[in-house]
């Protein structure tokens, strides 16, 4: 499956995925809008379907969208009645469609590792913001989760084989920060917020086999939902019930750098 190839269920996944709980999403926009205030227009590299982008847009920021899916620009519009709320550009972020210097802020969240060349990415980026801009970049969320959480994840990709692990991208924030700060930009304090998740064993299940973006594109999701009924299986039989209560503490970290 390719990314403009992507379903309701796999795009209803990915929204799913980032929702938080009331008090955490006003932390993280609080502290996204106060680093982003009066920098100038923003650039959401890898808008998708607008989780970040639109709350920020709603509190005043001015945005442009980039996204390498047509179908996640098109969810977005759906979302906001069909009408794009801020310029929308189908775009590789390899490969920005944009002059040098022309945006203030650059905002990239869950992306980079579905990216083989980050680091012409990283290149890009910077390419797009004028000196004394910010660039606010998210690898993911950390933390711990509970071991019924972790052993089904486990079974799922070990079902997928070798191409269930093959993800790209940067190994770790460690590897990501060094290339940053060896293209010259000056690290500042970075955001960090953290969350409880709640859900149940069968969420865990339902988000593996659906959300395309947890794992490589070579994998079908004819091949993630065979995966994820043999894991539904064999985690009825270990745990008993698939409302297994999970509870998960994480922490959502936006690195944060300023151009010279």
């Amino acid at each position: 499956m390719t990314y403009d190839e992507l379903g309701d269920a796999a795009i209803a996944a990915h929204d799913r995925q980032r929702d938080l709980p009331p008090d955490a999403h006003e932390a993280l926009f609080d502290g996204l809008v106060a680093r982003l205030r009066h920098r100038g227009p923003c650039l959401d590299a890898g808008v998708g379907t607008g989780s970040i982008a639109l709350p920020l847009a709603e509190r005043g920021v001015p945005l442009v969208g980039v996204d390498l899916s047509r179908a996640m620009l098109a969810a977005l519009r759906t979302k906001c009645g069909g009408a794009a709320p801020f310029p929308l550009v189908r775009g590789d972020l390899t490969r920005l469609p944009f002059a040098d210097g022309v945006f203030g802020a650059v905002l990239a969240a869950n992306v980079f590792h579905l990216i083989p060349a980050w680091r012409v990415a990283l290149d890009e980026l910077l390419r797009v913001v004028y000196p004394d801009g910010v660039l606010l970049l998210n690898l993911g969320s950390t933390g711990s989760v509970p071991e019924a959480t972790q052993l089904v994840m486990e079974r799922f990709f070990a079902l997928l084989g070798e191409r269930g692990t093959s993800l790209t991208g940067p190994r770790d924030e460690v590897e990501f920060h060094e290339a940053m700060v060896a293209r010259g930009v000056v690290a500042m304090p970075p955001l960090d917020v953290r969350f409880r998740r709640v859900g149940s064993l069968g969420d865990v299940i339902d988000w593996q086999e659906h959300n395309v973006f947890a794992r490589p594109s070579s994998i079908t999701q004819e091949e993630a939902s065979r995966a994820a009924a043999a894991v539904r299986e064999w985690a009825s039989d270990e745990f008993g019930a698939l409302d297994l209560v999970q509870e998960s503490e994480r922490t959502i970290t936006f690195s944060c750098y300023e151009t010279p």
